[in-house]
């Protein structure tokens, strides 16, 4: 099941969307292909985990089954636009998740080539220290 951006951009519940997420996950987690590339981040997969992952838990908290969600893939300042029940829309949400994308594409790579990534071992706290550069 390659995503397309008319799947992911599709207005969706709250509770739709994150049905939309499990299915994907499912549907990776079945075909090595897509394993494949949901693991190094190749064609649409990318957003999918930066963006829509996360959207689906946020909306899920914030906002009841009246609401509609549409991810928007771009560089428009915002990742979803949210409506209510009339569709107006009420909101406009941003995704910000701080990230080492060098160590990131560094585990993806080495998932691909032997199946599993590195283990980084440490105390509580330390992902967000290494985070504070990035951060600022």
């Amino acid at each position: 099941m390659p995503l397309s951006s008319d799947d992911i951009q599709q207005p969706r519940r709250p509770s739709e969307l994150a049905e939309f997420v499990e299915r994907v996950r499912a549907c990776v987690r079945s075909d090595p292909v897509e394993l494949g590339a949901g693991n190094t981040r190749r064609g649409y997969y990318k957003e999918f985990l930066d963006e829509v992952v996360p959207l689906s838990h946020f909306a899920a908290k914030t906002y009841d089954d009246c609401h509609t969600v549409q991810p928007i893939l771009g560089n428009q300042g915002y990742d979803a636009v949210v409506r209510d029940a009339s569709g107006r829309i009420v909101d406009k949400v941003e995704i910000a998740n701080p990230i080492d994308g060098a160590n990131v594409a560094a585990v993806a790579h080495e998932k691909a080539e032997r199946g599993y990534g590195s283990l980084k071992v440490g105390d509580p706290g330390d992902d967000v220290e290494d985070l504070i550069a990035i951060i600022e």
